[in-house]
Formats: C-alpha cells, sequence, structure tokens
C-alpha cells in the first residue's frame, strides 16, 4: 500500500490522502482555475507550434494545414478564458481595495 507523507512529514494512508484531496480541489478558486486552464493551453501550443515548424520542414503540408487549424481553434478557446481572468482580477483589485 502506498503511503504518503504530508507537509509535517507524518505518514498518511490512502482514504486519508484522498479525504485531504477533496477537501484541497473545493477550496480553489476560480482565478486559480483559469491559471491552470491557461497553463495546460500553453503546452498545447508548444506542442501545435513544434508540429508546424516539423511538418512544414518536412514538406508534410496536410499536416501543416491541420495544425493551423488547430491552433486557431485552441486560440478561439483561450480568448473566453483570458479575458474572464482578466475581468476576476480586476474585481478582485477592487474588492479588497475597498
Amino acid at each position: 500500500m502506498k503511503v504518503w507523507k504530508d507537509r509535517s512529514g507524518k505518514a498518511v494512508e490512502g482514504k486519508e490522502f484522498v479525504a485531504r484531496w477533496k477537501q484541497g480541489i473545493k477550496q480553489i478558486t476560480p482565478i486559480q482555475q483559469m491559471k491552470v486552464s491557461l497553463f495546460g493551453y500553453s503546452i498545447v501550443f508548444l506542442g501545435i507550434i513544434w508540429g508546424m515548424i516539423y511538418s512544414g520542414l518536412y514538406g508534410q503540408w496536410w499536416l501543416l494545414t491541420i495544425l493551423s487549424g488547430s491552433f486557431i481553434i485552441s486560440g478561439m478557446q483561450v480568448l473566453p478564458i483570458v479575458q474572464r481572468m482578466i475581468f476576476m482580477i480586476t474585481i478582485e483589485k477592487e474588492v479588497l481595495s475597498i
């Protein structure tokens, strides 16, 4: 059985680990969720760009076309997340400054 350790070094077994994990997931803020989404999309964009470069260098034009379309679609998926995050950050700053 896998045994994890918490920050204080105390051994934590499976059921307790899952309970703590669930509690931690419930406490994630919307801004943190958006930051994680943007990080994931940055990895996707790096993969698409690398694929576009590779397919362009080796003459696989059909793959370059597909990846170009994927890049545009992924960009359109990221745009609302960025806009929502900017909005949430400005709201948070205004609320904290009051």
